[in-house]
Formats: structure tokens, C-alpha cells, sequence
């Protein structure tokens, strides 16, 4: 109980330490860090479905449109980060208030 509490507060603190350096200056530059998320291009973008039996069951979409989600997906990252940070710091915190009352308990105890 104690070694998962101490992981998910490590987890956590790594996380929101690595999070501040979006807000954090560089070295060299004068510039805050800068969020960079590599996307590689989709290896799928199809519809998948049998319209009958022995019919084919992936509908790829034209060639080119890949290359157009993969840079919508670039453009979107750093919503889609900012989202799953804060998810994942509100899921640590759950976790985490879960085992701190449960270590209190057991410290409590005579």
C-alpha cells in the first residue's frame, strides 16, 4: 500500500515537473520551452464493415487524405497533451487520496 502510494506521488511530481518546463526559459535563447509532439502519418484511415458476405471490409480512404490527418493531428497536439495532462494529474490525485486515507488508517492504529 505504501510502495503504490509513493509511486503514484513520484509519478505525479515527475509529471508536473516535466509539465513546467512549457513555462520555464531555456539556457540559451531567452525562450520558454517549446511542446514538440512528433506525429507520423497514419498507417490506416479506413472505414471497416462487410456490406456482404465475401465483400471487402476495409474502405481506405484516398492516399492523400492521410497526410491531411496526420497534419490536423499536429495541429491539434498540444490541445490533445494539455487534455491528457490535466486527466492524468486529476487520475494520480484520485489515486493518490485513495492510498494517503488508507496509510493514515493504518497509522492510526495503536
Amino acid at each position: 500500500m505504501l510502495g503504490e502510494f509513493d509511486k503514484l506521488v513520484s509519478q505525479r511530481s515527475a509529471l508536473k515537473s516535466w509539465w513546467q518546463l512549457g513555462q520555464t526559459i531555456c539556457g540559451w535563447g531567452g525562450v520558454n520551452h517549446v511542446l514538440r509532439v512528433d506525429v507520423l502519418k497514419p498507417e490506416m484511415v479506413a472505414y471497416c464493415g462487410q456490406a456482404y458476405a465475401g465483400a471487402k471490409n476495409y474502405h481506405d480512404a484516398p492516399a492523400f487524405f492521410a497526410e491531411a490527418v496526420r497534419n490536423e493531428m499536429v495541429a491539434q497536439s498540444k490541445a490533445i497533451v494539455t487534455e491528457t495532462y490535466e486527466k492524468e494529474i486529476e487520475r494520480l490525485d484520485g489515486l493518490i487520496e485513495q492510498h494517503r486515507a488508507a496509510v493514515l488508517s493504518e497509522l492510526a492504529k495503536p
